[in-house]
């Protein structure tokens, strides 16, 4: 499966494949400006986190992610997942 072309906003795509077997590689966009954020893609869900010292916050409660998402976040240097509005 190819990955989506980057937006032309974003700072990066990166290519991803959770070590879930279930799971198929996921697409992770990072924008760095003007905010910091992420969306994960994974062609039949889209998750978006906002990043602030490495930590990524989400609107979802952390039990309506999936397992796999936190392990593919930690791949690109994010230390922990959470849920909630970014305390800047």
């Amino acid at each position: 499966m190819r990955a989506p072309p980057k937006p032309r906003d974003a700072s990066d795509l990166i290519r991803i494949d959770p070590e879930d077997d279930d799971v198929d590689p996921v697409s992770v966009i990072i924008f760095d400006d003007p905010d910091s954020r992420i969306v994960v893609d994974n062609n039949d869900d889209t998750w978006e986190f906002a990043i602030n010292d490495e930590i990524a916050y989400s609107r979802w409660e952390i039990g309506e992610l999936p397992e796999w998402i936190e392990p593919v976040l930690s791949q690109i240097g994010i230390r922990a997942v959470r849920s909630g509005q970014v305390d800047v």
